[in-house]
């Protein structure tokens, strides 16, 4: 089964574990990555962990060790001297260098959490990504990233202070992020990524994770038909094109893309005028081809 193929099968089963969502999108760059070996060392580590945690006092006490023992003892930690490497967005590839970005060591934490049965669960910031230690005694964050925990009351002051600027967040941002919502993530960070690096090819094939995550967002499929014309693949761009203007309310495009017997630019946006351009232009060059 295709990496692309397991994503959207985990998505589809009524409790997805992210680890598995994670290492279907290490599919991207590591197609041939060992799920059941990364699987296996998750389960280690969750063994290893769990027997300094039951020595520890419920509450506050448990929740510094889980962030102890994976920050100091296991030595998983951010990645500050190159954030922008695309495998640190990889969980196959966090558990073999030991270092990621906030979401996937926070990823790493909520696996963990789940196999020692305890309640870790993710927080999306804007700009940074956290997890929740939660249980009887009360909750606390803890930034798997820089290696902190603070009191949820705290987070406002906290994140103040790492950006340099004042944060006030509402207090519905602490409702625990979904897997898909973490999948989400971790693509557009990789997305941003690829298209700065010009890496075309590996954008596309974000993009059809975001496609299938969120099969009815517009825009990924302009964007991925746009990259695939640039590829020089016309019969996915058109794919992917008629596509977007279907789902964006332009369903007259199409007839005009192909019969161009309807004038319907004069109700689209600048840059829909634009990329129906482009659709034509692709579809005339495929009419001459075939």
């Amino acid at each position: 089964m295709s990496p692309l193929a397991r994503f959207a099968g985990e998505l589809a089963e009524r409790e997805p574990e992210i680890e598995q969502v994670a290492l279907a999108i290490a599919g991207i760059a590591y197609p041939t990555v060992d799920v059941d070996a990364c699987v296996r060392e998750l389960d280690l580590l969750a063994d290893y962990i769990g027997q300094g945690l039951a020595a520890q006092a419920p509450g506050e006490d448990r929740a510094a060790y889980l962030l102890h023992a994976v920050h100091n003892e296991l030595g998983f930690v951010g990645n500050h001297d190159d954030y922008y490497d695309p495998d640190n967005s990889f969980l196959n590839q966090v558990l073999r260098r030991r270092t990621g970005l906030p979401i996937l060591l926070s990823v790493l934490c909520i696996a963990l959490g789940r196999r020692l049965r305890i309640q870790v669960e993710g927080i999306g910031f804007p700009g940074h990504f956290m997890v929740q230690y939660r249980d009887a005694q009360g909750a606390w964050l803890l930034d798997m990233f820089h290696g902190k925990m603070l009191p949820v009351v705290e987070a406002d002051d906290y994140l103040s202070r790492l950006f340099n600027q004042p944060v006030r967040l509402p207090l519905d941002i602490f409702e625990p992020v979904s897997v898909e919502g973490i999948a989400g993530r971790i693509l557009n960070n990789l997305r941003g990524i690829y298209l700065q690096k010009g890496d075309v090819r590996r954008a596309v094939q974000v993009l059809e994770y975001l496609t299938i995550l969120y099969p009815d967002k517009a825009q990924f499929w302009q964007e991925r038909g746009l990259l695939n014309q640039q590829n020089g693949d016309l019969e996915a761009a058109a794919r992917d094109l008629r596509r977007y203007f279907f789902l964006s309310g332009h369903l007259a495009a199409l007839v005009h893309a192909v019969t161009a017997d309807v004038d319907v630019s004069a109700k689209m946006s600048q840059q829909d005028r634009h990329v129906l351009e482009i659709l034509e232009e692709i579809e005339l060059t495929r009419s001459r081809l075939n």
